[in-house]
């Protein structure tokens, strides 16, 4: 699956309600959102939702075809970056392209600054990282909210996001404690494959857990409730889980409202983690959901005792059970 988008990303300072009101107004395609993390910004995206609108359903814009739909207002976005910098004099405007295919990212862009162009970028899986430091001189990180689906999702009901990275641990053992726990709790979905590890709570928060290599698991997740009820629900569901482990996670809703990142791991360690890419390379499958009436225990080689199958409200978490930590 590929996910395609082009975007215009500027930096808030005092300029939010104009800086909306222009990119609004000017760019009838894309849609417009304010963001709060890692920086607060405004972004203007074209993605792939377009290209399900068939070309001759623009009334307002006459296109040959789908390529000639797809190139002019992709065109339309990286030049309208250069023309929004004439407009908002001294502000550094971002323009950024993001590719994805089968589990790899690259990304390419450039920086304008006054109607010229100050740092261009013509592509890598982390090009995004240095284009951003542009605008932005404390920027750290690989996952950046606004290139996922989610973040456009909001109408759909999703409320926020997650994200994290689990070291010196495997994909397998994170599955048997969510199993253990959740297989016959059916407010639970869990699906797993090789590389990825799918736990929702249906309605309330997903954890998305993917294995990059043998050290090193990446944590992604959605938030469809913003209660503090389902907030701290999902934080004791994460901590209890992942307790005595390894790991860093962040939990944020995108209207700004809440932010809270939990874990274990040194500071040192946990923002070169950060840095790192997590979509080097095309290595993920699918997620091979089970059967959703059956036992999701069942599953494995071997069956666990009647003492398993029941939902855990032991708060020392699965890990510590299993190892006998006291």
């Amino acid at each position: 699956m590929s996910y395609i988008t082009y975007n215009i990303i500027v930096k808030v300072e005092n300029n939010r309600d104009t800086l909306i009101d222009n990119l609004t107004k000017n760019l009838k395609y894309q849609y417009v959102h304010e963001f709060f993390t890692p920086f607060h910004g405004v972004i203007c995206q074209t993605n792939d939702n377009l290209r399900e609108i068939p070309f001759d359903r623009f009334k307002e814009e006459l296109f040959n075809n789908e390529a000639d739909k797809i190139d002019k207002v992709e065109n339309q976005l990286r030049n309208y970056s250069i023309e929004l910098s004439k407009s908002f004099t001294d502000t550094d405007i971002a323009f950024i392209n993001v590719d994805c295919f089968g589990g790899k990212c690259s990304s390419n862009g450039f920086v304008v600054r006054n109607g010229q162009k100050t740092y261009e970028n013509d592509g890598h899986h982390s090009a995004h990282i240095d284009i951003l430091k542009r605008i932005s001189a404390d920027y750290s990180g690989w996952h950046f909210y606004p290139f996922t689906r989610n973040f456009y999702s909001r109408k759909a009901g999703v409320k926020g996001g997650i994200t994290g990275d689990i070291v010196n641990f495997t994909l397998p053992a994170i599955w048997m404690s969510f199993n253990i726990d959740f297989g016959n709790n059916p407010s639970y979905d869990i699906a797993v494959a090789e590389n990825e590890l799918l736990v929702e709570k249906i309605n309330f928060f997903e954890f998305y857990f993917m294995k990059i290599d043998e050290n090193w698991l990446k944590v992604l997740g959605t938030l469809f409730d913003d209660s503090a009820e389902n907030l701290a629900d999902m934080e004791n569901t994460i901590t209890e889980h992942l307790a005595g482990l390894e790991y860093q996670i962040q939990f944020d809703l995108f209207d700004g409202s809440f932010q809270k990142k939990i874990g274990t791991l040194p500071n040192e360690l946990g923002f070169e983690i950060h840095q790192r890419s997590y979509r080097y390379k095309a290595f993920n499958e699918r997620p091979i959901p089970f059967h959703p009436t059956e036992n999701n225990i069942q599953q494995t080689s071997s069956k666990q005792d009647e003492t398993t199958e029941k939902v855990s409200d032991n708060k020392k978490g699965f890990f510590y059970r299993f190892f006998g930590r006291k």
